[in-house]
């Protein structure tokens, strides 16, 4: 692996990542993928080392497997998200050198969609990025968890809980992020407690294969430009696929490499550097030697876009 610099301490002038960038582009494009698929399979080393340590248990996800949509993928004890009354989802809260913060969660399952939305109302989330369909190859990726059309959507369960759902504007496709844009009124109410009330914001993308990526960066580039536009401070957004992790992780290292560029922070090699930090926190984010790929590839075109290389 490269050596890193501390998140917090501007880059010097020797190592700037634009000037390393610069360099790596300008190999042939074998060295470049060879370089890649190196520092992945170290990333992939030091996660399989991480996971014999006590820390990086997941002892409540085991505890809950009906709530697990895949057996393999599940938040660590130590930063999963919990529902007010300590309840478990797979999600996991994701910290970065930037300041933004994410929940990286699973697609819900039908018999999750409410404590997804205690979820999204308790953490005070402003927008909701979903990179998957609900159908995927004929296999359900994600049950749909928002009200479709102008219709008004009840959810409840036997605790209690109640959820009521009503598009507060008329969906819209934003074609240069190609995805559809849905502003969601979310009132969630418990037997003899106030009721709480939120609007959040849902960017659902279509055209990025499970398991795989997109023809192009342009679009995730512009879908990652419309989510900031949704941020707010000290909350975080949801970012979810099928499984979290996948998808999930290749946007939040997009989106935070652009963030840590802007801001003049190292270190040399940020996608690398991220990768890891987010396998910290939620396991196999950037799941695939091609998603890892197309990061890089990503943060070239931005800085081409920006005019920085």
């Amino acid at each position: 692996m490269l050596p890193f610099f501390n998140k917090k301490e501007k880059m010097t002038e020797e190592y700037k990542t634009i000037d390393f960038l610069k360099r790596l582009v300008n190999k042939n494009n074998l060295s470049f993928e060879q370089y890649a698929v190196e520092q992945f399979t170290d990333i992939n080393a030091m996660q399989d080392c991480r996971l014999d340590q006590q820390e990086y248990q997941w002892k409540s996800a085991l505890e809950n497997d009906r709530l697990n949509r895949y057996c393999n993928i599940l938040p660590f004890d130590k930063n999963r998200v919990k529902l007010a009354d300590g309840g478990y989802i797979n999600a996991s809260h994701i910290q970065t050198p930037t300041g933004t913060s994410y929940i990286a969660a699973q697609g819900p399952l039908r018999h999750t969609v409410i404590d997804f939305w205690r979820m999204v109302v308790e953490q005070k989330v402003p927008v909701i990025v979903c990179l998957t369909p609900e159908i995927e190859k004929g296999m359900e990726k994600c049950a749909r968890y928002w009200p479709e059309g102008d219709q008004n959507e009840t959810l409840r369960n036997n605790d209690g809980v109640m959820v009521e759902l009503q598009n507060v504007e008329k969906e819209r496709i934003y074609k240069k992020a190609d995805c559809m844009v849905r502003k969601i009124s979310v009132a969630l109410s418990r037997q003899n407690e106030p009721v709480q009330k939120t609007e959040v914001v849902q960017l659902q993308f279509f055209g990025w294969p499970d398991h795989g990526v997109p023809n192009k960066p342009d679009k995730v580039l512009a879908l990652v430009k419309l989510a900031r536009t949704f941020y707010k401070e000290n909350r975080p957004a949801v970012v979810h696929c099928s499984a979290g992790c996948g998808r999930t992780g290749t946007f939040c290292v997009i989106d935070s490499t652009e963030t840590m560029i802007k801001n003049g922070l190292g270190p040399l090699d940020p996608v690398s550097f991220l990768t890891d930090e987010f396998r910290k926190q939620r396991t196999t984010m950037v799941q695939t030697p091609s998603q890892f790929i197309f990061c890089y590839v990503a943060l070239l075109q931005f800085l081409k876009e920006t005019k920085q290389l």
